[in-house]
């Protein structure tokens, strides 16, 4: 991840979207940055608005940032907006008001794991970053930190793809890690495994629709990496299947059902 790329282009911006993968966490990102000493950094992240039931960023919340923003300051001020894919519409546009009527010292990141939900007018007027999962040797330097060694530091890598805030789930919480290692050698061995053994895996996950739709993800998640022009067919057609297969189960389609159509259909 290039810091210093990342910190001059927000002091040098009035705004910057930030694009990450999800799973690469808003604090490590912050983090890394190194930001001025001096510099007054606050965070707006989604929340529960009276009687919403989902989590958003809404107009009382833009407004209370105007409030905060007016007028002049010696400070400076950055503003990271976090998960800003889940801004609503109509703050969205009163949020455009303020990257209209820019003001010095005051900075505002908008980071998100979803760029498309972010209006166009709002990218126009903001700089462009798109972050990719950290380097093997950063997620190892990262897994060192956290204590974790041997065997177990493998795994992590190899379950965590290089996202920094997965590196630290995995590694501190072991019923989640625990978790995780079943979904991965479940995935496995549905790819690999003939339709019987697909069979005695759809068994085991039929009642556990948290599960179902975990391993179902993970194995269009390797297929996709793994696809090349020896079995790009073969790979595509199943992950079709699957994807089909998770969005029903999603909608509280029946798991066997809807697991087995993706082996037979």
């Amino acid at each position: 991840m290039n810091t210093d790329l990342i910190k001059s282009t927000i002091q040098s911006s009035h705004a910057v979207i930030i694009d990450i993968p999800v799973g690469f966490g808003y604090d490590y990102l912050i983090s890394q940055l190194s930001l001025p000493t001096n510099a007054e950094v606050i965070k707006v992240l989604p929340r529960i608005h009276n009687t919403q039931k989902t989590e958003n960023i809404n107009a009382e919340d833009v407004i209370e940032i105007q409030e905060k923003t007016r007028g002049a300051s010696r400070n400076l001020q950055i503003y990271f907006i976090l998960g800003a894919e889940k801004m609503s519409e109509v703050a969205q546009n009163k949020f455009l008001k303020l990257l209209e009527e820019p003001r010095n010292n005051l900075h505002f990141v908008l980071v998100t794991s979803l760029n498309d939900k972010i209006l166009t007018t709002i990218k126009s007027r903001s700089q462009y970053l798109k972050i990719e999962p950290i380097s093997l040797f950063e997620s190892q330097k990262l897994i060192k930190k956290l204590g974790i060694k041997d065997t177990k530091a493998k795994q992590i890598l190899f379950l965590a793809n290089g996202l920094p805030e997965e590196i630290t789930k995995l590694s501190l919480d072991a019923k989640y890690f625990k978790f995780n290692l079943e979904i991965m050698d479940l995935a496995k061995r549905w790819i690999s495994g003939s339709s019987y053994q697909r069979i005695v895996i759809i068994s085991r996950i039929k009642t556990d629709r948290v599960k179902a739709l975990a391993v179902t993800a993970k194995i269009i998640e390797i297929l996709g990496k793994t696809i090349s022009p020896d079995n790009a067919v073969q790979s595509t057609r199943q992950a079709r299947k699957l994807l089909l297969a998770h969005k029903k189960i999603n909608q509280n389609g029946n798991i066997r059902l809807c697991l087995l159509e993706a082996i037979f259909a």
